[in-house]
């Protein structure tokens, strides 16, 4: 294991992925004294959130992607969005606000675009590191912000083979940009998470039927959408031509198109398995060998901000970073690093769901800040995000006309308006129970 702490002066820090947690990364080394270098793959930054056209592209994104946290919540810390901005912005804004990001805090300089790290292994007490085009570096620690949202989780049932053969495709949601290609076919979406949710309804105003399938014990969509979307159980197998058998025997018939919404893998193509003993589960599901879900427990200089997921991403990957340089700087002892993972013991859980932490992200990131002397995250944000949760999840279809202001950090310090209206309170009374009973789904992208 690096000797700690590390003296900013003297210590290099190498990142990578020029994405929002990579650029938060930046920023945060940067000023408080440490040499960085970003390392990023692509000709851009912002990571997934730049969209492309071409369907082979490995970003996440979408045409019409909206985000489906509100920008006064999602935001870093002191970086708001543009005032005039919907609360639900598009793709588009975000990336403009990770350029803005960029330039006001001056971090071109420190990146190295079209670099793509190759291996990275530790030697004596530095980390090597290895790029194409050719380039090989040395580092006083890592910080691994590549995403998890380029390697797709793909889903299969017996007899696809027999389905793609009868005319049939199968496709993953990472590969979907517009709904026009699904123009009076019959379609089956695999998945209700938020993609699932948004590209499904998308969808569905162009197919002649679609057809989602999930294992929610609720119905996702209002009655008024029934008529031309239905919700399925699980898939069973493939049962010949492009018939389909779900769990509960029935058969869906005809089927032109199944399209996987079924999440991402992690991946660190550039780490040796088992590196400082991180490895990532044969499914891909879950990062094993770290404490706080961050630093490797053999090595800290080795961290991975950014893995968990059902959270609110930008703020959290603040949180994070900030303690990291105070674990670097030696204001958190190893002693209280090594109790804090004996308590953290994690119950069994299955790998896919290690790193999801909806509710569980508030004390998360609580506790990181108060490790690091931060401001913790106010009661006004887990409110705002305890509401919109709870709109989405009454009316999927239209919880993004709602517009959120926060007005302070306090208990209920925030006002929620529907075309104009202040409907703050009158669809969820029990709002102000957030802080104990915080839930939903959040979907921000590395």
């Amino acid at each position: 294991m690096s000797k700690l702490p590390l003296d900013p002066s003297a210590s290099r820090i190498c990142i990578i992925g020029a994405g929002a947690c990579g650029l938060m990364a930046a920023r945060l080394f940067k000023e408080e004294g440490f040499t960085a270098q970003v390392f990023e793959a692509t000709s851009h930054i912002g990571g997934t959130w730049m969209y492309s056209s071409d369907p082979s592209a490995t970003s996440a994104m979408y045409k019409s992607l909206r985000c489906n946290i509100p920008k006064e919540i999602m935001c870093y810390r002191e970086e708001p969005f543009a005032e005039n901005a919907n609360s639900f912005v598009e793709h588009a804004q975000v990336l403009k606000y990770l350029q803005n990001f960029a330039e006001k805090h001056k971090l071109h300089d420190l990146i190295r675009l079209n670099t793509r790290v190759t291996a990275v292994t530790k030697q004596g007490e530095a980390w090597r590191i290895e790029c194409e085009p050719k380039l090989m570096t040395y580092a006083d620690a890592v910080v691994v912000c590549n995403g998890h949202y380029s390697v797709p989780n793909k889903w299969s049932a017996p007899g696809s083979d027999s389905f793609v053969r009868s005319g049939g495709v199968i496709s993953h949601s990472q590969h979907y940009k517009e709904p026009h290609e699904f123009t009076d076919k019959r379609v089956l979406v695999i998945g209700s998470g938020p993609s699932g949710m948004d590209i499904g309804y998308e969808i569905s105003h162009f197919a002649s039927h679609l057809y989602i399938s999930h294992r929610q014990p609720t119905a996702l969509f209002k009655d008024e959408v029934r008529s031309y979307i239905t919700e399925v159980p699980q898939v069973e197998r493939f049962v010949g031509g492009r018939d389909i058998q779900l769990v509960d025997n029935t058969i869906i018939r005809d089927i032109d198109y199944v399209l996987n919404c079924t999440g991402y893998k992690y991946g660190f193509p550039f780490l040796k398995p088992g590196e400082a003993g991180v490895s990532v589960s044969r499914n891909g599901h879950c990062v094993k060998g770290l404490i706080k879900h961050l630093v490797a427990k053999q090595d800290v200089t080795l961290a991975f901000p950014g893995l968990p997921w059902s959270v609110i991403p930008f703020p959290l990957f603040q949180d994070q970073i900030a303690f990291l340089i105070a674990l670097y700087r030696g204001k958190i002892s190893m002693r209280r690093l090594r109790l804090l993972h004996e308590r953290d013991r994690p119950p069994a859980v299955e790998d896919k769901y290690y790193h999801k932490f909806g509710a569980k992200q508030w004390e998360y990131r609580r506790e990181l800040a108060s490790l690091a002397g931060r401001e913790p995250v106010s009661t006004s944000e887990v409110e705002v995000a305890h509401d919109s949760s709870s709109a989405r999840r009454r009316d999927f279809t239209e919880f993004r006309e709602r517009e959120y202001r926060l007005l302070g950090p306090g208990p209920g310090e925030w006002r929620v308006f529907v075309d104009g209206e202040d409907v703050t309170g009158c669809e969820d009374p029990d709002v102000s129970k957030a802080q104990a009973t915080p839930s939903g789904e959040f979907s921000g992208r590395a």
